[in-house]
């Protein structure tokens, strides 16, 4: 298959230099520390970045300078008046904002790679993520039949008495961070599924890679494939407007209700459905509620140290960070590239996986904050894009 297009093929190539990096950090990190992965990505990251600086028509062309611009000014005012407030040092806060901008870095070089496609650029890449996705598959089986450490989930650093930190259940392969298997594993499932729906993919596989999903032990990742079994079984849209109003009517009602005694069990419940996320939400947002100014609302806690207000909830994550102004550009920006690119896609369950992992994003958090789910999640809607060149003969 001869691919035309030489930045399709550097995207394939770096998400499968990502996944086998991954896989090499997460064998050294079980002995000690390992950033490999972490040099590769920031090694890619500038490379793009080089790349826009020299070819500035591409990076800013229409309104995307002015958009930038507005953006950054707000981080940067964001920063020069919250640095008032805080005594933290910025160097956490600049690798935390480093790591949302790489989102935009990542949006902005998939609508570049577009351009210049060809028909066979979407196959090239589903092939590629599909099989990094099923060899991690068969991986996890390893991991889950033979109870080898390294393939779990969670708690494969070891601890200063060489025991396993976390032994929550879960197999998850040679992903690096449980925060990125979520997505890996949904997005490979989509991929799976529009290559079978191709014919290019036994259903077999479709079949394992689905039933793989089930020993990641990630409860997002249950609801995510939960949310797109009922996309695809139900396929009219006022009937999915009907079951997603009936669910979240009753989950809201579910959360409301409450009594003396029923309100500890509600928040146990809760807490623990959503992996701790409400007592972040607690113990870290309350504080900064009771002492925040007009300032830090708009603008945002760039100056103080990220681990005191990181929620891993993502939408309260950005808004924290960046404050309202900085966090609705920064929204804007990411979706208004997003939905140029998946509008008018004929591809079966576009829109409603992105939807999905939007859903999803908000409980579990990491989709723009961490690079390696932003690059699998750009990864979905590059493909959505190429496929839409492919069916007008761009």
């Amino acid at each position: 298959m001869k691919i035309k297009n030489i930045h399709v093929t550097l995207w394939g190539g770096a998400l499968f230099c990502f996944y086998f990096l991954d896989a090499i950090d997460k064998f050294n990190r079980s002995l000690g520390d390992s950033k490999v992965a972490f040099i590769a990505r920031m090694l890619t990251i500038a490379i793009i970045v080089c790349f826009f600086i020299f070819r500035p028509n591409i990076l800013f062309r229409e309104k995307r300078i002015l958009y930038f611009v507005i953006f950054t000014s707000i981080v940067m005012l964001g920063y020069l008046v919250s640095g008032i407030y805080e005594n933290d040092s910025l160097g956490q806060s600049f690798y935390i904002l480093a790591r949302y901008v790489s989102f935009i870095i990542f949006i902005y070089y998939a609508h570049y790679c577009l351009q210049s496609c060809d028909n066979s650029s979407f196959i090239f890449i589903s092939r590629i993520m599909v099989f990094i996705f099923l060899i991690n598959c068969i991986f996890a089986w390893f991991g889950f039949i033979f109870g080898i450490e390294i393939l779990r989930t969670y708690g494969h650093i070891a601890d200063l008495e060489a025991g396993w930190v976390d032994q929550r259940f879960g197999y998850d392969g040679f992903l690096l961070e449980q925060n990125n298997a979520t997505y890996f594993y949904i997005i490979g499932l989509i991929a799976c599924y529009w290559l079978h729906s191709e014919k290019r993919l036994n259903i077999l596989w479709l079949l394992f890679g689905f039933i793989s999903c089930f020993i990641v032990g990630t409860k997002s990742l249950y609801a995510a494939v939960f949310l797109l079994l009922i996309l695809i079984i139900f396929k009219k849209r006022k009937t999915r407007v009907l079951l997603f109003s009936t669910g979240s009517t009753l989950f809201l009602c579910w959360l409301l209700f409450s009594t003396s005694v029923i309100d500890k069990v509600n928040f146990t419940l809760i807490d623990s459905t959503l992996s701790g996320r409400m007592s972040n939400y607690i113990l870290h947002v309350y504080p900064l509620l009771e002492r925040i100014n007009l300032a830090q609302i708009f603008l945002g806690f760039q100056g103080g140290d990220p681990k005191k207000y990181l929620v891993e909830m993502e939408m309260i994550d950005i808004i924290l960070f960046f404050g309202l102004l900085g966090g609705f550009m920064y929204l804007f920006i990411a979706l208004k590239e997003i939905f140029n690119i998946i509008k008018d896609s004929p591809l079966k369950l576009s829109m409603a996986s992105i939807f999905v992992i939007f859903i999803v994003s908000f409980f579990s958090g990491h989709l723009f904050y961490d690079p390696v789910s932003s690059y699998y999640f750009v990864t979905l809607v590059l493909l959505v894009g190429l496929n839409k060149h492919r069916i007008k003969g761009y």
